[in-house]
């Protein structure tokens, strides 16, 4: 788990746009859609479009500069750069951009195009986490379970898990179903571990993916009718966008309470 996090997210933010280029004036307000079209468009040979991306990430527009960046650290054959990659990265970081500051602290912890720094991977990936960017919050649950630089808290790894799954990420969600299931860092609470892959598992339906299907099976296995009824309903709550840590904090007080 530990190393997961450093996997480099390679795709830019929003959907890519199908666009039609024109001469760099008419990008004074690059989005990320249209920064991300042109690094598109470049990979196929579009040298006005790669122009056109230099000019607006030299001016400052900080999705272009993450465009250039991505295409320096991904292009393969000559013109893949990571010291370029990483220079590009910087400057969107800089300004604080939450993805900038996430791809730049997974070049330090690869020590790709700049020298390997857990310290400084550990302090860019907080800026973008602190600033709610999931993948990052993510890597920050990661560093603390593995003990990455800092020390073994599990209490932080739960923190940093649950602001990550309120999001929606289904990583987080999936890995704080483990934490439940096993007791680690929390109570132990199958209905909380099946009601997250429950969520993951009906997320999974599109595409075929059956690895939390197959999870909640199994744990519904070792679970009474009425846990899993219990666990389809906090499913439903959780369901709602923004809501999962209200209905599981609020599920969890109303257990407690009942125990009393």
């Amino acid at each position: 788990m530990q190393d997961l996090h450093r996997i480099i997210r390679t795709v830019l933010v929003g959907a890519v746009m199908s666009v039609t280029l024109a001469s760099a004036s008419a990008w004074a307000d690059l989005t990320a859609e249209q920064a991300n079209a042109l690094r598109m468009n470049i990979v196929t040979g579009d040298k006005a479009a790669l122009e056109t991306l230099i000019t607006e990430a030299q001016q400052g527009n900080r999705y272009a500069q993450i465009g250039l960046g991505d295409f320096y650290y991904r292009t393969i054959g000559a013109r893949q750069d990571y010291s370029q990659a990483a220079q590009w990265y910087r400057k969107a970081a800089e300004q604080g951009d939450a993805y900038g500051q996430f791809l730049l602290g997974m070049l330090y912890g690869f020590g790709r195009g700049v020298p390997q720094d857990y310290s400084q991977e550990r302090q860019w990936t907080l800026k973008a986490a602190e600033q709610g960017y999931a993948d990052a919050q993510v890597a920050m649950g990661d560093f603390y379970w593995g003990g990455h630089g800092v020390r073994q808290d599990l209490s932080q790894v739960v923190q940093w898990y649950r602001k990550a799954a309120e999001q929606g990420n289904a990583y987080a969600q999936s890995l704080l179903s483990d934490l439940y299931e096993d007791g680690v860092g929390v109570p132990q609470n199958k209905v909380v571990a099946y009601a997250l892959l429950n969520l993951l598992a009906a997320q999974e339906f599109s595409s075929g993916d059956r690895y939390a299907s197959d999870r909640r099976s199994k744990l519904a296995n070792r679970m009474t009718e009425q846990q899993i009824e219990a666990g389809q309903a906090l499913t439903g709550k959780m369901s709602v966008q923004g809501h999962l840590l209200q209905a599981l904090d609020q599920y969890l007080a109303a257990s407690a309470d009942n125990k009393r």
